[in-house]
């Protein structure tokens, strides 16, 4: 496989890991952010208890702590490079989302200060 192809791939893999990245974050600030409301109980109150769960059990993490292993080893120059070619697509398609997210939230907010 070609290094377009390998890119390819990685751009592919970035189109399911990176949401399911943002979706673990998001459950992150949930867990862990204070919540008030008649179902939750008192006001200020945490969901602490569902914090390892979303830890240990979410696969986000491994895939996130293999993306970095991958990235170390690759800056290192430790493994082929086509593994190169494969975070260049994964990195790439981040880099699309993570703009994508700020032009939405840019135009959100203006769109509350109209």
């Amino acid at each position: 496989m070609g290094s377009f192809g390998l890119a390819a791939l990685g751009f592919i893999l970035g189109m399911v890991v990176v949401p399911l990245l943002l979706r673990w974050a998001a459950l992150l600030h949930t867990t862990l952010g204070l919540h008030s409301g008649a179902f939750l109980g008192p006001p200020k109150r945490r969901l602490l208890w569902a914090t390892p769960l979303v830890l240990l059990v979410h696969p986000a993490p491994y895939f996130l702590v293999g993306t970095i292993v991958i990235g170390v080893l690759t800056a290192r120059g430790r493994i082929s490079g086509s593994w190169v070619w494969l975070l260049v697509g994964f990195c790439a398609y981040a880099a699309f989302m993570a703009m994508m997210l700020l032009k939405v939230r840019k135009r959100a907010r203006s769109a509350r200060n109209v």
